[in-house]
């Protein structure tokens, strides 16, 4: 071995083993939960919030409640979880009516049969 190599020897800290660290699981909603989250936020106005503040509080609000309403199943959602799936509803709701509205309009027989 010449002299200008040098023998590293890596040290490893055994007492960093000991933290865990968990990882959330994946939330997927099922209808009823879809459905629990409207009630809560109709029951709640969520057109009344006029500064940002308010709608957070409301997601939380709403993120409490389906946590309580759903903890025998291990179901557990943040207030940005809820405020996505929300949205994600909304623009679902005026795509179809959208969609339903143009069929509407094409033939308005045809719906009536």
């Amino acid at each position: 071995m010449a002299e200008h190599e040098l023998r590293c020897k890596p040290e490893f800290d055994d007492s960093l083993m000991d933290e865990r660290v968990f990882l959330k699981k994946p939330v997927r909603f099922r209808a009823k939960h879809d459905i629990y989250l409207l009630k809560c936020a109709i029951s709640r106005n969520p057109f009344g919030c006029r500064v940002a503040g308010d709608a957070k509080y409301l997601n939380e609000t709403i993120a409490d409640d389906m946590n309580k309403a759903f903890e025998d199943e291990g179901f557990s959602v943040c207030q940005r979880r809820v405020r996505e799936r929300y949205q994600l509803l909304l623009r679902q709701y005026q795509h179809e009516d959208l969609a339903l509205h143009l069929r509407r309009k094409r033939d308005p027989a045809k719906l009536n049969k």
